[in-house]
């Protein structure tokens, strides 16, 4: 059997399904947590210790600009929690997240700068001088009414030290190297030079411009030599700039800061809010075919693409599986355009909520992507396309008080779904979710609290009694009966009550 197909789970839904009178979750083939995924897996064995350039395609459960103290997000969630051998590079927020991100925008005195998402709202797609369906990410749009001096910043982004990455600063006591990738447009501005800062050192380019025929590109900084910790990278204005003459106008998409040379893993996303799967079709809503080609060949080509969408779907069908299979062909033909190879996949299943998407809904996505990761499509081979059945790894909606309304991650969130993704990527033996392994500690304040650790001990009893009385159904609501042989044993029923209590207590006996 091919590593990483196995385990199979009863839907979770039967029992609601029972007492609603609805026959179809009765008929809910059962489906593997994970496909093509985990030990000796190619897509495992290229995160964990591959020459891997992952590009997450997601919604605003997935972007890139949200991490802050009450939100976060899946991109923030996998650089806080997975381990791969060795960190290589980031395609940077277009905002600032420090102390791990930084960004310089254009003085205000002379420039306008908001940061736009592309929208599927009629009237919020429009970006400056009638740009738009470029990018499926938020964008910094900044507009010059003033000069500016010569050497003066006029946009720049750094990795901080004091960063929240899993391992360390992977990029300390390297050379790293910096592309800006901005949509280069008539109006750009004519004349600039690319500089590094490391330390106490600058590294000051050649002039050049970022105005010419409509395309996304990389525009390549001065390499940063090894010797400090800190990295940061500008544009600098090169002459003044007549605005009577050409309204001078950037649009800047990301950075991507890269160890050149080395093997290991980089990081971006493409995620835009309010965006469902059909969304992401060719030549949709968030990017043409030309300008997202040109995208993937500015930040290196990804070779495997994670695709988490559906949240925003709400049902899901055969034409919905059709959809699927369109994304996964258009991101293949898109690579093999750019002479690239076609890359990997990962499918994740949404998780289901409490009070917004059904988790017996999302256990009929994860029947879809299992479908397509073991068939593939038309131009894919199911060989390089895997599957995260995360619903079915939860066993039930996620707890509530890992969200921060009805289904955006908070902090804790994000990282407990990271956790979750890295141990079916990870781990020797995996059968899913332990179910009495709850959480790594007891403190609420502690980014571990609510996150399972690998460990079955007392963290894990007492937070099951804490959440048993809160009358917490994502959580403390496992079982029907206390008996086994009831084909109810193990399956949530909808209520708390001493069933789920004995229930505990067995598995937590058991251990994992």
């Amino acid at each position: 059997m091919p590593p990483g197909r196995f385990q199979i789970v009863v839907p979770p839904c039967l029992p609601l399904a029972l007492a609603l009178g609805a026959g179809s979750c009765l008929a809910q083939p059962l489906t593997p947590l994970r496909e093509d995924v985990g030990p000796g897996s190619n897509i495992s064995n290229l995160i964990k210790s591959g020459d891997c350039r992952l590009l997450l395609i997601g919604d605003s459960i997935s972007n890139r600009n949200t991490d802050t103290p009450n939100q976060s997000s899946m991109y923030w969630g996998i650089i806080r929690r997975w381990s791969p051998d060795r960190w290589v590079g980031i395609c940077t927020p277009t905002n600032a997240h420090g102390p791990t991100t930084t960004i310089n925008f254009p003085s205000g005195a002379a420039a306008s700068t908001r940061i736009k998402s592309l929208s599927n709202v009629p009237g919020q797609r429009e970006f400056s001088y009638g740009y738009e369906r470029f990018s499926g990410a938020p964008t910094v749009d900044a507009l010059w009414f003033a000069d500016s001096p010569p050497g003066r910043t006029i946009a720049g982004t750094g990795l901080g030290a004091a960063g929240q990455w899993r391992d360390g600063d992977w990029f300390a006591g390297v050379d790293l190297a910096a592309s800006f990738i901005v949509l280069r447009t008539p109006e750009g501005i004519p004349s600039v030079r690319m500089e590094s800062r490391r330390g106490v050192n600058q590294f000051t380019g050649d002039p050049t411009s970022l105005a010419g025929p409509v395309e996304v590109v990389q525009v390549p900084a001065p390499l940063a030599p090894a010797g400090g910790t800190q990295a940061e990278f500008r544009i600098l204005a090169e002459g003044g700039h007549n605005e009577g003459l050409l309204p001078n106008h950037l649009l800047w998409l990301t950075t991507r800061i890269y160890a050149p040379g080395q093997t290991g893993f980089q990081l971006d996303t493409l995620a835009v809010g309010g965006s469902r799967l059909r969304d992401w079709l060719a030549n949709g809503d968030f990017a043409s075919d030309t300008h997202l080609r040109e995208y993937l060949a500015a930040t290196g080509n990804p070779n495997l693409i994670m695709i988490q969408l559906g949240a925003n779907d709400g049902g899901f069908d055969i034409f919905w599986k059709r959809d699927l299979e369109r994304l996964i062909n258009r991101f293949a033909s898109l690579s093999q355009a750019n002479g690239a190879d076609i890359p990997y996949y990962l499918l994740v299943t949404p998780y289901g909520t409490l009070n917004s998407i059904r988790h017996f809904r999302v256990l009929d996505a994860a029947q879809f992507e299992h479908e397509v990761a073991v068939s593939g499509t038309d131009i894919v081979a199911g060989t390089h396309i895997g599957h995260i059945n995360v619903p079915g790894i939860l066993n039930g909606p996620i707890d509530q008080a890992l969200l921060v309304d009805n289904i955006h991650p908070r902090p804790e969130g994000a990282d407990f779904i990271a956790s979750l993704l890295w141990q079916a990527i990870s781990d020797e033996v995996y059968d899913g979710r332990c179910v009495a392994d709850m959480t790594g500690t007891n403190e609420p304040s502690d980014p571990h609290f609510g996150v399972p650790d690998g460990l079955v001990d007392a963290t894990d009893f007492f937070y099951f009694l804490d959440r048993f009385v809160e009358n917490n159904l994502a959580r403390a609501d496992l079982s029907g009966s206390a008996d086994p042989n009831d084909p109810a044993y193990g399956l949530p029923d909808g209520a708390i009550d001493s069933n789920d209590f004995f229930y505990y207590l067995d598995v937590f006996v058991e251990g994992c």
